[in-house]
């Protein structure tokens, strides 16, 4: 079959409500009718003030041409209830809003109780998600300021979440007393709720406790997504709510702590001192040439953190201290006599700067090559006996790559999770999609650079993702088998146990993923198959004339 027809919008103006989803076994299954759904998007979080939920056809736009089914969204406490029993509507109005925005675009809601490191008031100051209040005075410390480079750089210290609450059945008690669960009742387009984000130290009975909780306070049907914590030995999953568990671990690749860094380095380097030292030549001060030198000193901190037992890349450092060395001086002389000659000096310095940074990065590459990744011995060791005898699902709520990728090859790592997913029949959330992105801020919080997205250049997509990703949203059977191609031409192999009645759907964006002119083709056994108007989705229905014995159809599609 050719598909080939002339796109149209692809933003519902209306949608019908979506299907409440419950699991059954490894899968996550239309209430309704039966029909498997498989889960496949991005997370979207504001982690800090002002905590704007960005909602708007533009913003949601990539997200429909993605062919995404579910975003999962960020709750963050401290933005609901910054005072103990003081609730902000207007927080809860804007993310039960965008549920709805999503919702009418066919994408499900996975509200995410998010923290890292418990609160903006713990973890150094470079925390997020909980209130102020929630923090122990003698641990409570001032935030940093997020837009402030040398801040956010400078974080330190990480406060297990059991420090700041040695009881953890006093969340849940908490969680029912910002009435997060009254309020978000009876929205349509909630998947369910992830308890916790990256937990360190919690346990089923405090997974349990939270379950409880909400469901008293109207979700007695929903799903339960629980992460595994970081320190804890005893299981995570609470029995007696098995039937409404999701396993939603996260799998970043070893070595992106020193992406990271990179990020951090580049920022400053190429972005924050060199504008900084800029502005100092037009308008030189003893606190504007200390500001920049306190960020080199950060410089420094950094290259020996990410350089460190590695001696034989000395000589690159000591090129850029020599280069901040003479910035110094640059910035001292310029300052007292305001010459032309010290601003050639620190012009051309910080163009020195640069370049032996560029130099730096390509000698640590030869002594710290990009990490080879096995994705599935990997993901294989983050699974519980749960989820190897599929008794409950499995959803990868994070994974990701930065846009500073050194250590890593992003395309393979991201290939092979897709892969890996697929084999596996499971759903995910890539982190993140970020639509307050700035080149100054980042994602806009603590310099992280993971955005798939830059919305600064009309939302065009980085080189940290892999777009038009085709899969099964939802089936009409039983899945057998799931295999995607990407390179060379985008191609799905797709196989399951059809019903007799029921439409399959395969989100497979013709223009997106075969090019402007190109042309999906669909070879179909036990279905018959045709594409949509906006040439995202094949759908099919059992065919059968044509249905093999056992009842197994097939879906072939390619560009």
């Amino acid at each position: 079959m050719l598909w080939l027809v002339t796109l149209i919008s692809v933003i519902n103006a209306a949608a019908a409500l979506l299907p409440q989803l419950k699991t059954d076994g490894p899968y996550f299954v239309e209430k309704d009718t039966g029909r498997v759904v498989l889960l496949r998007g991005v997370n979207m979080a504001t982690k800090v003030p002002d905590f704007h939920i960005y909602n708007s056809p533009e913003v949601i736009k990539p997200l429909v041409d993605q062919g995404f089914n579910v975003v999962r969204l960020a709750f963050i406490w401290e933005a609901f209830e910054p005072l103990q029993d003081q609730f902000n509507s207007i927080y809860l109005d804007e993310y039960k809003a965008m549920i709805g925005a999503l919702a009418d675009n066919d994408i499900y809601t996975l509200v995410d109780i998010h923290q890292d490191g418990w609160s903006r008031w713990s973890n150094g100051g470079c925390g997020e998600g909980f209130p102020a209040w929630t923090v122990p005075e003698g641990l409570k410390v001032e935030p940093v300021d997020q837009k402030n480079a040398e801040s956010v750089i400078m974080k330190q210290g990480y406060l297990n979440a059991t420090d700041a609450n040695s009881e953890p059945i006093l969340y849940s008690d908490i969680l029912s007393s910002v009435s997060l669960g009254k309020g978000l009742e009876g929205v349509n387009g909630i998947v369910g709720f992830d308890l916790f984000n990256e937990p360190v130290s919690m346990n089923a009975e405090f997974h349990a406790d939270i379950i409880k909780t909400l469901k008293e306070n109207g979700h007695e049907d929903s799903i339960f997504f629980v992460e595994p914590s970081m320190e804890a030995t005893d299981t995570i999953i609470p029995s007696a709510y098995a039937d409404q568990i999701v396993y939603a671990p996260h799998y970043f690749p070893s070595n992106s702590v020193f992406d990271q860094l990179f990020g951090q380095l580049d920022y400053l380097i190429n972005y924050n001192i060199k504008n900084s030292a800029n502005e100092f030549l037009v308008s030189p001060s003893n606190q504007l040439q200390e500001s920049i030198e306190f960020r080199m000193g950060i410089v420094k901190f950094l290259l020996k953190y990410v350089s460190k037992g590695h001696p034989n890349i000395e000589s690159a450092i000591d090129t850029i201290f020599q280069v901040g060395k003479r910035l110094h001086t640059g910035f001292h002389e310029f300052l007292v006599s305001h010459n032309i000659s010290s601003a050639s000096t620190v012009k051309a310095e910080l163009i020195g700067l640069q370049t032996g940074f560029v130099g730096f990065k390509a000698l640590l590459k030869t002594v710290m090559p990009e990490v080879k990744i096995n994705v599935t011995t990997d993901i294989q060791g983050k699974l519980t006996p749960e989820v190897l005898d599929a008794r409950v699902p499995l959803f990868l709520g994070e994974f990701g790559v930065s846009r500073h990728a050194q250590f890593i090859h992003a395309k393979e790592y991201l290939l092979k999770v897709g892969d890996e997913m697929d084999a596996r029949f499971a759903g995910y959330a890539q982190w993140t999609y970020a639509p307050q992105w700035t080149e100054e801020l980042r994602d806009g919080w603590d310099l992280e650079d993971f955005s798939i997205m830059n919305p600064t250049t009309g939302f065009s997509f980085n080189d940290n993702f892999i777009a038009y990703r085709p899969y099964p949203k939802a089936t009409a059977g039983i899945p057998v088998q799931l295999r995607v191609e990407m390179e060379p031409v985008v191609k799905l192999a797709y196989s399951f146990v059809a019903k007799e009645a029921g439409e399959t759907v395969i989100s497979f964006n013709r223009r997106g993923a075969c090019g402007e002119n190109g042309v999906v083709r669909v070879e179909a056994v036990g279905v018959l198959c045709q594409g949509n108007e906006a040439e995202t989705e094949i759908r099919c229905y059992a065919d059968a004339s044509t249905l093999v014995s056992g009842g197994v159809a097939s879906i072939a599609a390619s560009c």
